[in-house]
């Protein structure tokens, strides 16, 4: 029945629009894009008919508040709450087929997503369309400051503060999170823009685009840059400065954009965090971010609405970094395109930039042989597993490729039981051996080594 129940949503949908649309909330001139990207995340779960239902979901993403899905769910609520009860039911119906499993919980977790995106939105669009106060003359909504020079100043009289605070800092390790937490007050923001950027003060968009000024911000002060716009901000005298991506909109809590950070001059990386709206406040308001980035030159790790740790160990021959999730989900996408998701309660270590190593060993022993591996550049048994050990059988041949980091010299060592043998450096890795070493070759790069073990003269090798 299971099963059946899995082939009864396919079909539902995968069908046309029914005609009978049922209500849409309603929400006056309030209009909430989604929060994802419906089409990429239906495609990513690898099965055609889900990818109609991203497309379907996209098509109305211009405003999720006027949503509706009577045509690809069988629930009649056909908003959000429709799509997650549906999906909810599916997820009981096909509980013991793995792969249907991983579908329901995606879409569950991506509209709920989209659920508290539109309660947020439409509370911040209620905010916006109260009664404005009277027009102040040091508001860029008043009738005669409307303009870009009213944001202009030689220096300022009284100092901004400029307080960058991610919510989700609780994960930043603490030697990013002196990066990426900060506070200090300037009387002059200098603004480097191209493209089109905006600053929004009060009710009105200011055009800075093209701008290379001495702007004085305000408290409540909006910085947005459209789709093809960057902006550079910074402060005479003061570090680091804070760039605004290229092509990201931060407007209104609701579009997504990231904000980078500048290298410092003995950075190893530059760390890129976070989405949401950039507020210049005195109030201590923070910064509402639901994703971050963080980038080495051979990996990005994007994290959404999670609590993880990141280290990283960047190196001349190859990039490490661990990843740990507490709560969520963590995508890690290398610079070739590959991808790898850590969920909840996970580690992941990578690493890139490696050399590869093939061992042939043939065991001409009448007994097995047990085989390890060691780096003997950093003093460890290698691979990093210590109990990681290779059986031999007698008169069989081993082939094993291994992953190894460019310059490094990996050991082999072997033993016979019985005190019939004992080859390389050992089993355990502490023989003199002059010439059982290989060095790893530059990464993407492979060499060949083989090995005869005999057992005629203990400790010979071929």
């Amino acid at each position: 029945m299971k099963t059946l129940a899995a082939f009864a949503i396919v079909v539902a949908l995968a069908a046309p629009l029914s005609g009978a649309a049922t209500p849409r909330t309603q929400t006056g001139a309030c209009r909430v894009p989604c929060m994802h990207d419906w089409r990429r995340e239906m495609a990513r779960l690898g099965e055609p008919w889900l990818d109609r239902v991203g497309s379907h979901i996209a098509q109305q993403c211009a405003d999720s508040s006027r949503v509706d899905f009577s045509g690809v769910t069988s629930n009649p609520r056909a908003g959000w709450d429709g799509l997650i009860a549906d999906a909810q039911q599916q997820l009981q119906n096909n509980a013991t087929i793995p792969k249907a499993v991983a579908w329901w919980r995606t879409i569950i977790r991506l509209a709920q997503d989209e659920k508290a995106h539109l309660a947020r939105g439409l509370a911040d669009c209620a905010r916006r369309n109260v009664a404005k106060p009277k027009a102040d003359p040091d508001r860029a909504d008043s009738a005669g400051s409307a303009s870009l020079d009213s944001l202009l100043s030689s220096r300022g009289t009284r100092g901004v503060d400029y307080d960058l605070d991610p919510i989700y800092r609780s994960w930043v390790p603490a030697y990013l999170k002196r990066m990426v937490d900060y506070h200090y007050a300037s009387h002059e923001m200098h603004l480097d823009a191209s493209g089109p950027v905006w600053i929004q003060r009060g009710g009105r968009r200011i055009a800075v685009g093209g701008s290379d000024a001495r702007l004085q911000l305000r408290p409540g002060d909006i910085i947005s840059t459209g789709g093809g716009g960057s902006v550079r901000i910074s402060s005479p005298g003061q570090s680091p400065d804070t760039k605004l991506g290229e092509n990201s909109a931060v407007s209104l809590g609701q579009d997504v954009a990231c904000l980078s950070f500048t290298k410092y001059p003995n950075q190893q990386f530059g760390l890129h965090l976070i989405a949401g709206t950039l507020y210049w406040l005195t109030t201590g308001a923070r910064l509402q971010a639901n994703c971050a980035v963080l980038t080495t030159k051979d990996f990005s790790v994007s994290v959404r609405g999670t609590k993880f740790t990141i280290t990283s160990k960047p190196g001349a021959a190859t990039n490490e970094i661990s990843v740990d999730v507490t709560e969520g989900e963590v995508e890690i996408e290398d610079r070739d395109g590959r991808m790898a998701t850590v969920s909840e309660g996970e580690s992941e270590r990578l690493t890139y930039g490696l050399g590869k190593m093939l061992w042939m060993v043939d065991n001409q022993c009448r007994r097995s042989v047990d085989f390890r591996l060691f780096d003997r550049t950093n003093n460890l048994q290698w691979p990093a597993d210590p109990s990681k050990v290779w059986f031999i059988d007698s008169g069989g041949l081993l082939a094993q490729l291994v992953s190894c980091i460019p310059g490094a010299k990996i050991c082999y060592g072997a033993a016979a039981p019985g005190q019939e043998g004992e080859w390389g450096i050992g089993i355990n890795g502490n023989a003199r051996c002059p010439d059982c070493c290989q060095t790893c070759p530059a990464a993407n790069q492979r060499v060949d080594t083989s090995r005869v073990l005999t057992c005629q003269i203990p400790g010979a090798v071929k």
